[in-house]
């Protein structure tokens, strides 16, 4: 029956498709739910130590599929907020603005931020989370195009290389850009991560297709593929409603994508490791947050996600794992107020450094590094 909790994911994408179809201040809705849920809920609920199920059946498996028709669905009513506006529904508008309710939707600034904001923690949360979970299934075409699809409405096509490739292998070390280091605010850390994952991701790419003997600039990048994808939406998204819902596409889409780095900040910062050596516990922020584990398919158990390849179901919790001081969300926000963030985890890294750290992590933190502004 465990298994059953996973499917709490779908209540987000559901709620903002409504909230956005039903127009005006009910563009609010996924916005509400996502705090209701992933920040109220997870720090109040009972923590999830649900022992790891040894199987998952047929229902783990379409849960990560059913995110991208639900993520699909989601776009497709926040265009439908613009019917009438521009593009190709501009000649509807009389018919299709009473559907979506375009005028209503649209009426004030403070709507369209909520049309915004409820679709950014939608395919964030059930977009982009469960696209971490599928991009890991290298070898399976079908999970692999369905992560792809899901970061192409973060326009993050790099993600999908650089996570598995490139920060599975440097985690902990100075190489690695999506681990925060000591002192680093997340502003600081969400460009730097940003522009230096999608680098290592080029660079990855070049590298396989040199060896592979096929050209940088074709089809066969997977950068190249990611980034039309993207386009792809873009362009959907203008032409069927114009500049307006295309601006407010990029705009949730950037916030997602921050969103996505923010996690990534929180899950490893100030956390080292000597380069080449062995993954373990202590190298992961963990969290037992209820909507952490159940809402974003355990997620909140990284410290077991870095150190085997397992699917989200077979994830334990790992004593030995140092501990955030809420859930993923709450920790993130946290992060927003860098003097709060570094007051809260300067006495974690303390204990860390004592309690956890090897010879040679103490050493790599002893050794002079460069300033990081807070």
């Amino acid at each position: 029956m465990h298994r059953y909790r996973f499917a709490a994911i779908c209540i987000l994408p559901l709620a903002t498709s409504a909230g956005l179809l039903a127009g005006g201040w009910w563009c609010w809705l996924g916005a509400a739910v996502y705090g209701a849920l992933y920040l109220g809920w997870d720090e109040l609920g009972p923590r999830d130590e649900t022992p790891p199920a040894s199987s998952g059946g047929t229902l783990a498996d379409a849960l990560l599929f059913a995110q991208v028709p639900l993520i699909l669905l989601a776009w497709a009513a926040f265009v439908l907020c613009f019917a009438g506006v521009g593009g190709i529904s501009a000649n509807l508008g009389g018919r299709l603005g009473e559907v979506a309710q375009a005028r209503r939707a649209l009426a004030t600034p403070a709507t369209l931020v909520g049309a915004i904001v409820s679709l950014a923690v939608t395919i964030s949360t059930a977009g982009t989370t469960t696209a971490h979970e599928l991009v890991h299934r290298t070898r399976s075409r079908a999970s692999m195009l369905a992560g792809r699809v899901l970061l192409a409405f973060i326009l993050d096509a790099a993600f999908a290389i650089e996570h598995v490739y490139g920060h599975h292998l440097k985690v902990g070390t100075r190489d690695d850009p999506a681990t925060a280091r000591r002192g680093e605010n997340v502003y600081r850390f969400i460009l730097r991560s940003t522009f230096q994952g999608f680098r290592s991701a080029w660079a990855i790419e070049r590298r396989r297709l040199a060896r592979r003997a096929l050209p940088l600039w074709s089809w066969h990048n997977r950068n190249l593929r990611g980034l039309a994808l993207s386009l792809a939406i873009i362009g959907a998204t203008a032409a069927i409603a114009g500049w307006r819902a295309m601006l407010a596409f990029l705009a949730a889409a950037v916030i997602a994508k921050a969103f996505l780095e923010i996690i990534n900040y929180v899950e490893h910062y100030g956390l080292v490791r000597v380069a080449g050596t062995r993954i373990e516990a202590r190298h992961s922020w963990d969290t037992t947050a209820p909507m952490s584990a159940a809402g974003m398919f355990n997620l909140g158990r990284h410290a077991s996600h870095h150190m085997s390849a397992r699917p989200y179901w077979a994830l334990p919790v790992e004593a030995a794992a140092p501990r955030l001081p809420g859930g993923l969300m709450l920790s993130g926000l946290m992060a927003l107020v860098p003097p709060l963030w570094f007051r809260k985890m300067d006495r974690r890294l303390a204990r860390w450094d004592r309690e956890l750290a090897s010879d040679g992590e103490r050493a790599l933190l002893a050794a002079p590094r460069p300033a990081t502004a807070r």
